[in-house]
């Protein structure tokens, strides 16, 4: 694999979300990614990383050693407090339908598999309120 697994998967569950979201928030909802410059905004937006969870040998007396990795791609939704949870609830609804259950390829052949997203974690902290829609995954990878 030419780039770390950890980039991989980062680079493949980003892009597979920025395309598959619905089209009618359009450039309008800013989205914020991990390790890139973001401006204050005064507007509902997106903010996206990736949480792992655990790590483990995959494989037994295989010529090659696989890992499989479980973690969670989590995006948070957030509006401005005080401003009610309709545009809340539908933000986090087009997360979930951009992000459905299946298996994503990354480059080096390895597959990470999407499970069903869950929207935790109402809250609200300096001004804005949200949640966060945590979509579980599991990647296989070969590490030789």
């Amino acid at each position: 694999m030419s780039l770390d697994f950890r980039d991989e998967l980062r680079q493949t569950l980003y892009d597979q979300f920025l395309t598959n979201f619905p089209t009618e928030y359009g450039a309008a909802l800013p989205i914020q990614l991990e390790n890139q410059k973001f401006g204050k905004v005064d507007t509902p937006f997106l903010s996206a990383y990736i949480y792992y969870v655990s790590g483990q040998r995959a494989s037994i007396g295989t010529s090659k050693k696989f890992q499989r990795h479980d973690g969670f791609f989590c995006i948070e939704c957030q509006v401005p407090e005080d401003t009610g949870m309709a545009t809340l609830w539908l933000m986090a609804g087009a997360v979930e339908r951009a992000m459905p259950e299946q298996q994503l390829q990354l480059g080096d052949g390895s597959y990470v598999s999407l499970h069903t997203s869950k929207v935790t974690r109402n809250t609200s902290q300096d001004g804005w309120y949200f949640v966060t829609v945590m979509i579980p995954f599991c990647l296989d990878v070969c590490i030789e």
